[in-house]
């Protein structure tokens, strides 16, 4: 019998594509330095890691990271994290075995790093975003697609799902995956958040109804030419109407350009309206999030090794998401 060899077989259990075990009432909670390098994590971290402590704390958090996920990704998520804003994505992780397992990772930024904050994905929008990175990832292995334009590529991705923006997306996202947890785990919504995601609902029925009415103008624009075109024919008895069709036309513009002032641009009203309400929902969960994580730390007080200090090194999780701007 030919002996197998050991490096090969070390090779094949890294890369193993099963999926490992993942509560969805479970957190997972890790805290980096400004270097992506791990300070510490809560046992569900530790757990699905598949590492001891003493190979993580102090190693690269990308040790965690996944083969088919695109650099993109991660280019997006520290640009936001530099600049001082919280950021919701999906990833896929997987263990020192090559188990995998996917996140809904909440990343805020702290003083001298990031905490991030991973719950179990339910949803229906994963799939979908899978299918976003499997393509940004052949794009940068078959395209020499750089980091940089994987994540403008991401984000024009996430545009033609129908999302205004990144933020956009990731407050809808987080508030899916959240709502799917809380009726699976039969816990409910706090009213808060549950108003919310009402409002979300309601911005986005002004926005197809204001588009609805867009269309409606354009429809209608004929109505003066045709109503000149009938005074002509009337000789001296057209002026009413020929006046009438002015008077219309003016009014059908000055409606239209209210529309497109009210709906058009990244600075218009609409969009600051929208932009609040997404940022206000996304911060509520983000600090939902937060306080059920602190409470997984606190379970874990007692299960660390005396190498670690978790008092001290997860102090950074009493976090004011509220008070960062996105």
């Amino acid at each position: 019998m030919t002996e197998l060899n050991p490096s090969l077989a070390a090779e094949a259990r890294q890369y193993t594509e099963t999926e490992a075990p993942f509560n969805l009432a479970e957190l997972i909670v890790s805290r980096s330095d400004k270097r992506g390098v791990v300070v510490l994590g809560n046992s569900v971290f530790q757990r699905l890691t598949g590492r001891d402590w003493d190979e993580l704390k102090g190693a690269p958090h990308k040790v965690i990271r996944h083969p088919d996920m695109p650099k993109g990704l991660f280019q997006l998520m520290w640009d936001w994290i530099k600049a001082g804003k919280p950021i919701g994505a999906y990833v896929k992780n997987r263990d020192k075995s090559g188990r995998y397992y996917w996140v809904f990772a909440v990343v805020c930024p702290t003083e001298d790093g990031y905490v991030s904050v991973r719950l179990k994905p339910t949803g229906d929008m994963r799939p979908k975003v899978a299918e976003l990175y499997a393509e940004l990832l052949r794009c940068e292995r078959e395209d020499g697609l750089t980091p940089s334009d994987s994540a403008d590529a991401l984000v024009k991705g996430v545009l033609a799902m129908g999302f205004s923006s990144y933020t956009s997306f990731q407050a809808t996202a987080l508030a899916q995956e959240f709502e799917a947890r809380q009726k699976a785990l039969g816990l409910p919504m706090e009213q808060l958040q549950r108003r919310f995601v009402n409002m979300s609902h309601a911005i986005n029925d002004v926005l197809v109804e204001t588009m609805e009415m867009t269309e409606a103008f354009k429809a209608i624009r004929t109505v003066p030419m045709n109503m000149r075109i009938i005074a002509s024919r009337l000789e001296h008895a057209g002026g009413p109407i020929s006046a009438i069709s002015v008077n219309y036309s003016q009014m059908l513009e000055e409606m239209a350009t209210w529309v497109r002032t009210f709906v058009d641009g990244d600075d218009c009203v609409f969009a600051l309206i929208r932009n609040a309400i997404l940022n206000g929902q996304f911060l509520s969960f983000v600090s939902t999030i937060e306080e059920s994580a602190l409470e997984a730390i606190e379970e874990d007080s007692g299960s660390y090794p005396d190498m670690l200090d978790p008092a001290k090194d997860f102090s950074a999780l009493d976090l004011e998401p509220q008070a960062v701007s996105c």
